[in-house]
């Protein structure tokens, strides 16, 4: 039993399921099938490039992405230190070790020392 599109396809050439094929019929089934196979290799190329344009492209939008958050993050850190460093009470920051992280000038004035002094202090556990 033939598949049903290679039926059509011969039926398409005008060639007869039946009987022998001629050299000519032979021919133009043969170019067919060749002209099938290119059309197969071009959309596969086809495919393989786009796969690779749409990769590359997604990874320069995934670094864009991360480079644009890594910036606004740096921002809002800095807006924040300069809000710390502003206000008038004592701030001290602490990283997740409890170490001083940051210490603004009132904060400085109160404790008596500098802030590059206080940072990497453990003051929770002495």
């Amino acid at each position: 039993m033939l598949h049903p599109l290679f039926s059509r396809q011969l039926a398409r050439l005008g060639i007869d399921t039946k009987t022998p094929p001629s050299a000519e019929d032979w021919a133009r089934l043969l170019g067919r099938i060749s002209l099938a196979y290119a059309e197969a290799d071009d959309a596969r190329y086809l495919l393989e490039r786009s796969l690779e344009m749409s990769s590359r492209e997604m990874q320069d939008l995934y670094e864009r992405s991360r480079a644009s958050s890594e910036y606004l993050i740096g921002l809002e850190r800095d807006k924040l230190a300069a809000v710390l460093r502003s206000v008038a009470a004592g701030v001290l920051t602490l990283d997740h070790g409890d170490r001083v992280a940051s210490l603004n000038p009132e904060g400085e004035r109160l404790l008596g020392f500098s802030e590059s002094e206080a940072i990497g202090r453990d003051v929770l556990h002495r």
